[in-house]
This record gives structure tokens, C-alpha cells and sequence, in this order.
């Protein structure tokens, strides 16, 4: 589920969500969900890929809430 909130992220601005000078900050920026949301990221599917890179597994959204989100309605 994690991984499909980082290609959904990347297919819609053309870069990884998460960035970093080294592999340290990499993981910590993961950690700390630190995202630079880009200028015009539609709002619901903002709501979709927060929800699917929760950094505690057991917050995700699961594949069945991921079906019925709006995003995948609109």
C-alpha cells in the first residue's frame, strides 16, 4: 500500500515524494513525512497518497477503502 502512495505520487508530479541529501535524510524526511507538495496537487489526491504513506502500517488505508476513494470516482 506504501509503495502505491510513492508511484502514485510519481506519476503525478514526475518525482519521488520524498528526498534527501543522503540516505540518512532520506529515511528520516520518510520518517517524518516530509513532502514538498507541488504547486496545483489536486486536494483529493493529496488526501489519497497521505493516506497511503502513512509511516505506521496499521493507519494505512487498505486496498478496499483505496477502491472506493473518491479520487478513483472522479
Amino acid at each position: 500500500i506504501w509503495n502505491l502512495g510513492v508511484l502514485m505520487f510519481e506519476l503525478l508530479t514526475g518525482s519521488p515524494p520524498f528526498e534527501g541529501a543522503n540516505q540518512n535524510e532520506l529515511f528520516d524526511n520518510i520518517l517524518k513525512f516530509k513532502i514538498k507538495w507541488p504547486k496545483g496537487f489536486s486536494g483529493i489526491a493529496r488526501d489519497l497518497v497521505t493516506k497511503l504513506l502513512k509511516t505506521n502500517p496499521s493507519e494505512r488505508i487498505s486496498l478496499e477503502e483505496v477502491l472506493v476513494h473518491p479520487w478513483f470516482k472522479s
